[in-house]
Parts: structure tokens; sequence; C-alpha cells
């Protein structure tokens, strides 16, 4: 596989920290977040940039697989990357020809520009992140975002993460850096792509 797409599809679980993302190189990831690809001028999400270390110790706790958080068992570390980018989708959306909000307009726009800047990122040289898990509850989130004294109304719900940074080149790309826990590897499936002369 060629390294630069493997790069780009693997989830990094684990950062150095004692890194920091140079400011132009910073700037261009957030030019490339501040302006997605969008369908007559619809506004699906909002974007969060972390790089409050508090903020992302924070959310890394609430984001869970599971229903119910189950005491150090916090599986999400992707979010403790330099930069984290949280893609949150408002309590309503801005649209010229009316509200059509049906839950697949946002996570389709929140995928396709996730994976536009993940590739920068990538092609720029850093590691990159990934998740969709949890938080484990509404009033988790609502209560991370009111710790920060964001809108509820601006980022109703979580939709996605993006952990953008330098990768702890002493673990495995799969080991949380925090817990040592070892995120599992399950048999690759991809789809078939057939092409049509």
């Amino acid at each position: 596989m060629n390294p630069k797409l493997q790069n780009l599809i693997q989830c990094q679980r684990n950062w150095d920290s004692n890194q920091t993302i140079p400011d132009d190189d910073l700037a261009l990831i957030l030019e490339y977040a501040a302006e997605p690809p969008q369908q007559q001028g619809n506004k699906y999400f909002n974007i969060l940039v972390l790089h409050n270390s508090a903020a992302k110790q924070r959310l890394y706790r609430i984001l869970t697989p599971n229903d119910v958080p189950v005491e150090n068992r916090n599986l999400q570390p992707q979010v403790l990357a330099n930069t984290t980018l949280v893609w949150t989708l408002p309590q309503h959306q801005q649209c010229d020809d009316g509200d059509f909000s049906n839950g697949l307009n946002e996570q389709f726009h929140v995928g396709f520009h996730s994976g536009i800047v993940a590739e920068l990122a990538n092609n720029m040289g850093y590691a990159t992140s990934f998740t969709r898990c949890g938080p484990y509850t509404d009033e988790a989130w609502i209560s991370w975002l009111k710790t920060h004294n964001l809108s509820v109304e601006d980022h109703y719900s979580f939709g996605f993460a993006l952990g953008i940074g330098y990768a702890n080149t002493d673990l495995q790309h799969n080991i949380d850096h925090v817990t040592g826990h070892a995120h599992e590897h399950y048999t690759r499936h991809t789809p078939t792509v057939t092409v049509i002369k």
C-alpha cells in the first residue's frame, strides 16, 4: 500500500505533546476547515478547534462507544492530538430553501469535509485520527459545552472529531498513550471497485 495512503487511513491514538504545529501550517489547515464544499450555500455543521489540553481531556473522558461510561475506560485518545477539530451539528440548519435536516445530509457533509481536511494534514506530514463515538449521553455533551462557554444551539450535537498532530513514535499507532489500551484491529474489509470502460 502507498505509505501516504496508509498514514491517511490509519487512526493515530497516541501523540507527542512536546511538539506544536507551526502557525503557518495551522493557518492553512484552518483555512480548509473554514471553507467546506457546499451545496447551494447550505450550512450543515460548525467546527470547534481545540488546542486547550484541559478541554481535550474533558472531551476524551465523555467519548465512549458504550451507553454508560466505565471508569478508566476512556477509548477515544484521538481527541488528545496536538490540535483537534470537532464537527458539531447546530440545532437548526441554515438553508436558503428551508430546513430539510434529516441527519443524512449533515453526516454526509461532515464526513466529506473532514476527509478533505485529513488528507491536507497528512500531505503536510501530520498524523491524523478520527472518531464518531460518543458522547455517552446528551447531558455529558451539553455539560462539556457549558464548561467551555460554548453555544448549545450552535453545537447541539457531536458529529465527528479529527485529531491532527505529531505521532508518539515510541508506541504503535493503536495504543492509547493514557491507559495503555491497545485498540483491536479487525480483518480489513474493503469495497469492490469496478471500472466500467
